[in-house]
């Protein structure tokens, strides 16, 4: 083999890695203004979700989920089943059982599918519509390049990267949800690949789209070695209640069998169900992402946080059940924040004298809910770490 050989075929790939990674993040951008449109189109007026939410009369509020379901559901079920229900778990079978062939219809449907009901307020969420867009880059790209399915697959994996690090302007975090997730055989060698993908899509993403945080996070510090013992029995905590979530969501779609409910009416007759609880509960509707600002900004009181931790929990569990298009990562973010939160309320009630601050628990609640859903503990405490860049945060 040759010197220019050598450096060809070690370029190459690194080459490939940055075209993923510049599509993923424009992928990236396109969707959440995607999103934002169709919010805009439903809920004119308001400065967030659930203010505009409460802006228009109740009868569009109660039933905007279930119209949406019903335009998209038989939509989706004729022209690509594989679209109902969340995105990340079509990426692994793309991996495993399809040499990373990824049907570029499905993206495009599931783009669409989940933009239109997180903008009806369905609760689901949209990191795994990203990292289906960034996966089908990757296997697309490498399709027309007549590539193998060893070279797809890592593609898959750089681009589903590339989505997650462009979406929480999160490099490392991308890089660890590929690692850890999609490849769990990856080759030492390939991990420059995922890298220069992860960092080139949060590149991408904040130099086009908006440079500003998705959360905003207080300053994070350890009041007492003894918080420790907190942190822990928050962790047994989270994970007991992310346990019984993925059970209550995957029981589901079973309930509706039972109750010999057609598939694609399903989404409607939940999307009901939502639109009630929204009535009631508008924060447990949509992304939520400006309610977790909120937790974290200390504007917390404990009946609050735990009617809106309860009513996410029911809401999320009727849409990705129901067979709704969208992920968990964002509701598994949400849940943990209002479950760390009011955990970190219930501790200042039993520890009054401590200078315990419920955000503090809402924020690490937000990865330790993260593990529990996706069994990727490492994604999880990087995540945490890099929208905080405080090591204090890695040990709790």
């Amino acid at each position: 083999m040759t010197s220019k050989q050598s450096v060809a075929e070690t370029l190459y790939p690194l080459l490939i890695a940055v075209a993923i990674g510049v599509l993923a993040g424009l992928g990236a951008v396109a969707f959440r203004m995607l999103i934002n449109f169709e919010i805009d189109l439903l809920w004119p007026d308001g400065d967030s979700f659930v203010k505009r939410y409460t802006n228009v009369h109740w009868a569009w509020r109660l039933t905007a989920p279930m119209l949406a379901s019903l335009i998209i559901s038989p939509l989706i079920f004729r022209a690509a089943p594989e679209v109902r229900g969340p995105e990340v778990s079509e990426v692994i079978k793309a991996l495993s059982l399809q040499d990373g062939i990824i049907r570029r219809r499905v993206t495009a449907l599931k783009s669409f599918a989940t933009a239109t009901f997180i903008a009806a307020g369905c609760s689901v969420g949209r990191e795994g519509p990203i990292v289906h867009i960034g996966a089908s880059i990757g296997s697309s790209g490498t399709q027309l390049l007549r590539l193998g399915p060893d070279k797809r697959k890592l593609a898959i994996a750089c681009g589903a990267a590339a989505g997650i690090a462009a979406t929480f302007q999160a490099p490392m975090t991308g890089t660890m949800f590929a690692v850890e997730i999609l490849l769990f055989d990856l080759e030492v060698a390939s991990l420059s690949n995922i890298v220069i993908a992860s960092v080139t899509g949060t590149v991408v993403a904040t130099t086009v789209g908006s440079n500003e945080a998705v959360f905003h996070i207080p300053f994070f510090t350890l009041s007492h070695p003894g918080e420790l013992l907190l942190y822990v029995l928050l962790g047994l905590t989270t994970g007991l209640f992310s346990l019984l979530f993925m059970v209550y969501i995957f029981s589901l779609p079973r309930l509706f069998i039972t109750l010999r409910i057609p598939h694609w009416l399903a989404p409607a007759k939940a999307g009901l169900a939502v639109g009630g609880i929204g009535l009631f509960c508008p924060q447990a509707l949509g992304v939520g992402y400006g309610t977790i600002n909120e937790v974290l900004g200390g504007e917390s009181m404990l009946g609050v946080v735990a009617l809106i931790l309860f009513a996410k929990i029911i809401t999320t569990g009727l849409c990705v059940g129901s067979g709704m298009s969208g992920g968990v990562f964002a509701p598994s973010l949400f849940i943990g924040a209002m479950l760390g939160c009011l955990f970190g309320h219930v501790a200042t009630l039993f520890w009054p004298d401590m200078p315990l601050s419920p955000a503090h628990y809402g924020l690490i609640g937000m990865g330790a809910f993260v593990a529990g859903t996706t069994l990727a503990p490492i994604t999880a405490i990087l995540t945490i770490f890099e929208l905080t860049y405080n090591y204090e945060v890695i040990l709790p």
